[in-house]
């Protein structure tokens, strides 16, 4: 099966990266912060919304951590205002370290100068949602720069930011990475246990561990960074074109096709 998602992943070359990372949203309603550059100069302007837009995806940015902590991009579900104004400040306290960029620290100057008028902004514009609008509603800003708006996923720096922080959570938590053969390429490289897209296995009863040994269960999954995107893409193809709902359950039918063959002659647009 992994091959398979493999193949539809290869399929994908041409897909946008950071399309394979993004995670998509059930919301309605999209509340944008509007940020401007007057000269030199950054200028909170207000609040408005949008309807949300699946196309734009690649632009929101949004994608939370596994511990359901903190958002990889400014852009957060709302659940209270309180919250959302709270995780986009967080969001750059997390990143502190990338404030030395002049747009990043212009923001994170700015949303502090104005956070309770931003509270108070995007509360009205909230209370102003029908009752559907507001169970399905996300929140992130636009900055507009020589007369062009912009969302996250326009800024480079905020791109950077958002695959360098997902590459970081891809990969479990203190297992090594190490020469080895990849188990999907069978090429040589630089190999680890992903913790996405899928989880194949779990080590809760010893017996389940290479060897006995938990801290050696990466073994049984251990593939190269090339593969692990190829996967991410592979897995957003299942999940957009064959995901299916059986009672509780979601599961991918995955057909036998010729896609590897002609992926290889070169046959495939």
């Amino acid at each position: 099966m992994l091959h398979s998602v493999l193949n539809y992943g290869e399929y994908q070359q041409d897909v946008d990266e950071i399309g394979s990372f993004v995670y998509p949203i059930e919301a309605n309603k999209v509340i944008i912060l509007d940020f401007k550059y007057v000269k030199d100069s950054l200028l909170y302007k207000g609040v408005y919304t949008e309807d949300y837009d699946a196309t734009k995806e690649n632009k929101y940015l949004y994608r939370i951590d596994a511990g359901n902590q903190f958002t990889f991009s400014p852009t957060n579900k709302i659940t209270t205002i309180e919250k959302a104004v709270k995780r986009i400040s967080y969001w750059f306290q997390k990143f502190d370290e990338y404030s030395s960029n002049k747009l990043v620290n212009d923001v994170k100057q700015i949303i502090e100068k104005h956070v309770e008028e931003i509270k108070i902004d995007v509360q009205t514009k909230f209370d102003s949602l029908g009752k559907q609008d507001k169970k399905n509603c996300v929140i992130t800003f636009m900055i507009t720069e020589n007369e062009e708006k912009k969302y996250l996923g326009d800024i480079k720096i905020f791109r950077d930011i958002f695959k360098e922080a997902t590459m970081k959570e891809f990969w479990v938590p203190k297992t090594p990475k190490v020469n080895g053969f990849c188990y999907l390429c069978r090429k040589e490289k630089k190999i680890a246990r992903p913790r996405e897209p899928f989880s194949f296995y779990s080590v809760e009863k010893i017996g389940f561990a290479q060897n006995l040994d938990r801290s050696e269960s990466w073994k049984q999954l251990a593939i190269c960074s090339d593969c692990a995107l190829l996967l991410s893409k592979g897995k957003r193809f299942l999940d957009k074109y064959l995901s299916k709902k059986y009672v509780w359950m979601q599961v991918f039918p995955n057909p036998k096709t010729n896609l590897q063959k002609r992926i290889d002659d070169g046959s495939v647009n």
